[in-house]
């Protein structure tokens, strides 16, 4: 107990700062806990020296932890499984990759052990919430890459191998997206509003404009789920949580790109002196002039969906710059969309999700009369929003939602 303890405690101080890839950014430390938990409670493992080297498994591939210093603290058994299962991090990655393949029937007993579980835990959290960015294709050649490294520890422990059997039954099938009917997202723009639609058999995106939020909620009545850059849902007084906890998401940085929803009396307004007022009273604060110039795009948001049930049912409020936060491994852009480097920066991030070519085609498709490049990025980031939402993968800021005076639920999906 004394060793796990130790193992334990000191993989949480080398992991401290470190973040898994997830769109979450989970806390490091919940892999190699996962790993300990996977041989000892539901295969049954009881050599303390694997559990401690699967706690410590990460610690000198991914932390500045010499070997000398596991042999110091957890001696020469716990060191030397930890030191086998560690890639050579001066290599390129598709070498150490191809390594971990060829070198798998080589492993010690212990080493195969580590290993086993390490993929398991690796499977299961890409089926359940794959790293932010990684397209189908990607995730695809994980599974089977993992499966070869897996298939040459054969023989090492039956009920290990079926975990990783059953893990990679949930290997991602075919289909860009994995739906049952086809995502939008949409984002405002000079004409109205500029959607990116994604069909179920991962072909092209389509890129259209609609005049009216109506026109293009009939357009998609059957999409799976519809991500609009627009607040969806009003407060009565005060601020809304959403945009709260998206502004401490993206940081000092970014937090501007996320205006405060205007109270729900403002849209009765019909001057900016009155609509200042109207707010005034609600939350002692005047809208900017920003605010001003959204209402009447919130405004036809508002009606139609309080207009139509089923719509309400897959339009979801989404914000580009979370999109791209997560695309971006959690961590927020440093530039504008409206620099160059800020556009460069997110047509990068969505080149690395879709592909050059699809990504290029709607270059092609858009009609800059109509909406402007930054405008087709956002609407491109709502999009993997949106297949994230019909995916059942996407977070809620905040988790449960606020519900308004007319029914409407105020949460930033993303």
């Amino acid at each position: 107990m004394n060793l796990l303890l130790d193992a334990l405690a000191f993989a949480a101080h080398k992991h401290r700062d470190q973040r898994r890839k997830d769109v979450a950014a989970s806390p490091y430390i919940n892999h190699p806990i996962a790993l300990a938990r996977v041989l000892a409670v539901e295969a049954g493992v009881t050599d303390e020296a694997v559990i401690a080297a699967a706690l410590l498994h990460d610690t000198i591939e991914d932390t500045q932890t010499t070997y000398a210093e596991l042999v110091d603290q957890f001696g020469e058994a716990v060191a030397a499984i930890v030191a086998e299962v560690t890639d050579d991090k001066d290599l390129p990655k598709a070498e150490r990759k191809a390594l971990q393949v060829s070198g798998a029937p080589n492993k010690s007993a212990g080493a195969k052990l580590v290993k086993l579980a390490d993929k398991i835990c690796n499977l299961r959290d890409i089926a359940r919430s794959p790293p932010a960015g990684w397209a189908l294709s990607r995730r695809q050649a994980y599974f089977d890459w993992a499966k070869a490294v897996i298939d040459g520890l054969r023989g090492t422990h039956a009920t290990l191998e079926a975990l990783f059997d059953a893990a990679y039954a949930r290997r991602p099938v075919a289909g860009a997206a994995d739906l049952r009917a086809p995502v939008v997202g949409v984002d405002g723009c000079r004409r109205g509003w500029l959607a990116v639609v994604r069909a179920t058999d991962g072909g092209h995106l389509a890129v259209t404009v609609h005049a009216t939020a109506l026109e293009l909620l009939a357009a998609h009545a059957d999409a799976a789920a519809i991500a609009v850059d627009v607040p969806i849902g009003l407060p009565d007084r005060g601020y809304r949580a959403a945009d709260l906890q998206a502004r401490q998401r993206l940081g000092p940085g970014r937090a501007s790109s996320v205006f405060l929803t205007p109270p729900r009396s403002v849209l009765r307004s019909r001057s900016y002196a009155s609509a200042c007022t109207a707010a005034f009273r609600a939350h002692g604060k005047r809208i900017s002039k920003q605010t001003w110039f959204l209402l009447p795009k919130i405004r036809e948001w508002d009606a139609a969906l309080r207009g139509d049930a089923a719509a309400r049912g897959h339009t979801h409020e989404v914000h580009p710059e979370l999109s791209f936060l997560l695309l971006h491994g959690g961590k927020p852009l440093p530039d504008g969309k409206k620099t160059l480097m800020g556009a460069l920066a997110r047509r990068a991030l969505l080149v690395q999700y879709y592909g050059e070519e699809l990504v290029s085609r709607a270059e092609r498709q858009l009609d800059r009369k109509a909406a402007g490049l930054d405008d087709l990025y956002d609407a491109m980031a709502a999009l993997w929003s949106a297949e994230r939402i019909a995916r059942g993968e996407a977070q809620s800021l905040p988790e449960m939602g606020e519900v308004d005076a007319t029914g409407l639920v105020a949460a930033i999906r993303c």
